[in-house]
């Protein structure tokens, strides 16, 4: 019997994980000087990822909300959209497209000057070719596993932006654009957990929303792209791509991240952080939801698993 593929490779989540703690280890020293040479608020660059970089989160909602309809689709008789479960995925799928269409119409306000028509044209182009690729990707697949994979995205989504949250409200880190506009405001390294200088600068009127530098939500958004690493769970014959699927999709957070730190809304480590929790999220997914392996009966040929490290 051919040997099981991995749905990640060990040695590419053991090569990400060591470059993301030597990026976090270089923010030790480097996070104030490197955010200084940088810092440039009017780039073009930075603020349309600044309105469309955590749009990625937002579209794993849109790929899983095709899911759950297509899921409903499949089957015959009971399975075919009668019984509770097809109409609770029914119900999820809508809900999450709607979830995802409000956000890519609603978050770009505070970065672009765009009219309400021309952000809800933009959202629907995003969400329909995501919904339309993941369509075609999933043709002929049953439903369990689409709901399985629906599922995991949505997973990924909500465990990121929980964890993301509580970590923003726990560290209180200063802001790069702060601390360039307040000369009171002093830096405070990645290691530093609630300085308390939070509560004495809000008390001066500066936004609450300027102590929340680490970990990024833009990178950790941008990371969901990274969800599609599981893909081979339900198209075995993409496990030949595995490792060009996985580096290609971190490319994602790696663009958004530069554009943070070039706006001066967080510093090396902090997009870091977002990157590494986004990660271990999708490292906790793949293990919970197919223990990181192509599920059984779908086992690939060498010619497609390659090396299964």
């Amino acid at each position: 019997m051919p040997s099981k593929a991995r749905l990640i490779a060990p040695r590419d989540a053991i090569l990400l994980l060591v470059a993301l703690a030597l990026c976090l280890a270089a923010g030790a020293w480097c996070d104030l000087p490197l955010s200084q040479a940088l810092y440039h608020p009017a780039s073009p660059f930075g603020r349309v990822l600044a309105a469309y970089g955590q749009s990625p989160g937002a579209l794993t909602l849109s790929a899983a909300g095709t899911l759950c309809l297509l899921s409903c689709g499949q089957g015959s008789g009971r399975e075919h959209g009668r019984t509770a479960t097809s109409r609770l995925f029914a119900a999820l799928g809508i809900v999450a497209h709607v979830a995802s269409l409000a956000y890519l119409i609603i978050a770009p306000v505070r970065y672009v000057d765009l009219g309400l028509a021309a952000r809800g044209l933009i959202a629907l182009l995003l969400a329909g070719a995501v919904s339309a690729a993941m369509a075609r990707l999933v043709r002929e697949v049953p439903a369990r596993a689409l709901r399985r994979l629906a599922c995991y995205l949505i997973f990924i989504v909500v465990a990121e932006n929980l964890l993301v949250a509580g970590l923003k409200e726990l560290w209180g880190r200063p802001r790069m654009r702060m601390l360039a506009a307040t000369p009171e405001a002093t830096f405070q390294p990645w290691w530093s957990i609630a300085s308390g200088q939070r509560e004495a600068l809000v008390a001066t009127g500066i936004p609450a929303e300027e102590f929340r530098s680490f970990p990024s939500g833009h990178t950790a958004s941008a990371a969901c792209a990274m969800a599609i690493v599981a893909l081979p769970a339900v198209r075995p014959s993409l496990a030949r791509w595995r490792s060009r699927i996985f580096w290609l999709s971190a490319l994602v957070p790696a663009t958004v991240a530069c554009s943070r730190i070039i706006m001066g809304a967080h510093f090396l480590s902090d997009v870091t952080g977002g990157f590494t929790v986004t990660f271990l999220v999708i490292l906790a997914g793949c293990w919970l939801f197919w223990r990181n392996q192509i599920p059984a009966g779908d086992e690939v040929t060498p010619a497609q698993g390659a090396s299964t490290a």
